[in-house]
């Protein structure tokens, strides 16, 4: 036989040799099947599910959950979220796993990994489709299917049989009640606390995103009033972190250092007591008691957790030589109706158009510190009216001691200083009112909030 028809036979073997292996090999569908049960058997696996600490973003705290799967597509959920009357607390949902360009595990029916991906307009970052990575040293490792940059990893760690104990859920249900009492005219408002270590003598001041369980830590001083952290030497902080709920406590993500009044110390976590509604009145006299919290911080030692209006944002309002003033809609009732549509200022004195403000001000004509409106009248004349205080400012707090002592710009009309009497006792109610800083592109604006009657208004320099 020449050599070219034994090439030509030796051809022939190789290709019925490739095709009889590839006639061996399972089809795609097979593969595909096949990954999927292997996913589905790991995950069924554990005796007593998964823990999960889930963290959406890398700025937001962690939720500490327990997962268990079976083999029918059930999956039930633990969680320590209070939300909606806490029907995530224990809530089973169905799920199933997709192979498209990787295995993907999808929760269907809504339940709190939805609830998650909801908050803050949907952009919170969190997750019901994860996309599965690897197993590793017994955990397995899934990433965020949306996430186009820094995808984030969700560990799923075999569950202890006493994993179970970790829930703080009454903790996170008791820290929903610091959003009461503040502030509701600004879209996602974030509430204060402050921590008061008796035994340091040091208060520390922070806001509190409780959605998505972040702290961003203000400021820290000798005292238990705001009166004296500000009139000593406290420390700026300016820090952010989230936080989680776990076994007692309140972890947070990053620690963060207390160097003031000569003691120093390292906050990364704070163990929870006694919860009651015992806290100081944020209106003195009006009976509002607060949430309190009693708190012990190691090296440094036990205290309370209080409701707090103060925020740094505010000390930018200050004494100015310009008037503060905005158009007349933009004060509010308790219910966030404008006074100038169906409250006081509509029914007594119409004729306003614009809310000023003189603090500090050194004006020949106008008060140093008043109150009250611009008017326009149907006959186009105009009016400046305005009702002198003495203040007193705390930090933010505004404190407002309203004086018989009028100015006006024109002839007053019959009932008008009768109306701008009644009309500034009833907005500054109490004597007080907080300022925060109101971001608005282009202007220099401030947010106030009175506690003792609940009532808000905007300012612009």
């Amino acid at each position: 036989m020449s050599k070219h028809w034994i090439y030509i036979l030796l051809i022939v073997i190789s290709s019925l040799a490739c095709e009889e292996e590839q006639a061996d090999l399972p089809s795609v569908e097979e593969r595909t099947s096949e990954a999927i049960e292997d996913l589905r058997d790991e995950l069924t696996d554990p005796t007593n599910g998964w823990k999960v600490s889930y963290q959406p973003t890398p700025e937001s705290g962690s939720f500490f959950m327990l997962l268990t799967f079976d083999d029918d597509g059930n999956l039930n959920i633990q969680s320590d979220i209070s939300a909606e009357e806490g029907i995530y607390f224990d809530q089973t949902i169905t799920y199933r796993i997709d192979a498209g360009l990787s295995l993907e595990l999808i929760f269907e029916t809504y339940g709190v990994f939805h609830y998650l991906f909801e908050l803050d307009q949907a952009s919170f970052g969190a997750e019901f489709e994860l996309l599965y990575s690897e197993e590793e040293d017994g955990n397995l490792i899934f990433t965020s299917k949306s996430d186009l940059f820094d995808q984030t990893t969700i560990v799923f760690e075999p569950a202890g049989t006493n994993d179970a104990d970790l829930f703080s859920r009454e903790m996170a249900q008791n820290f929903s009640a610091y959003s009461g009492q503040g502030p509701q005219f600004v879209i996602g408002f974030n509430p204060s606390q402050q921590l008061y270590l008796s035994g340091a003598d040091i208060s520390i001041f922070w806001t509190v995103n409780l959605l998505k369980r972040s702290l961003s830590i203000d400021l820290a001083g000798p005292g238990s009033s705001l009166q004296e952290v500000l009139s000593g030497s406290y420390q700026s902080i300016n820090q952010a972190t989230g936080y989680t709920f776990l076994d007692g406590k309140l972890v947070l993500n990053n620690p963060v250092n207390i160097n003031t009044g000569g003691t120093s110390f390292s906050l990364s976590e704070i163990s929870l007591g006694d919860f009651s509604e015992t806290g100081p009145e944020l209106c003195l006299g009006s009976g509002d008691l607060t949430p309190n919290y009693s708190a012990t911080v190691t090296g440094a030692g036990t205290g309370q957790i209080n409701k707090s209006l103060f925020n740094s944002s505010g000390l930018t309002f200050e004494p100015t030589q310009t008037l503060f003033s905005v158009n007349i809609p933009f004060i509010f009732d308790d219910s966030l109706r404008s006074l100038s549509e169906e409250g006081s200022i509509a029914g007594k004195l119409p004729s306003a158009a614009a809310f000023l403000m003189s603090y500090g001000l050194e004006d020949d004509t106008i008060p140093e510190n008043s109150v009250g409106f611009y008017l326009e009248y149907e006959n186009d004349s105009t009016a400046i009216y305005l009702r002198s205080f003495n203040p007193t400012q705390v930090g933010n707090r505004l404190e407002l001691e309203l004086l018989d002592e009028y100015y006006h710009t024109d002839t007053v009309q019959t009932g008008e200083q009768q109306a701008l009497m009644e009309i500034t006792d009833e907005i500054f109610e109490g004597g007080s009112v907080y300022a925060y800083d109101l971001p608005i592109r282009g202007l220099t604006a401030w947010h106030f909030y009175n506690p003792c009657n609940r009532y808000e208004f905007v300012l612009l320099r």
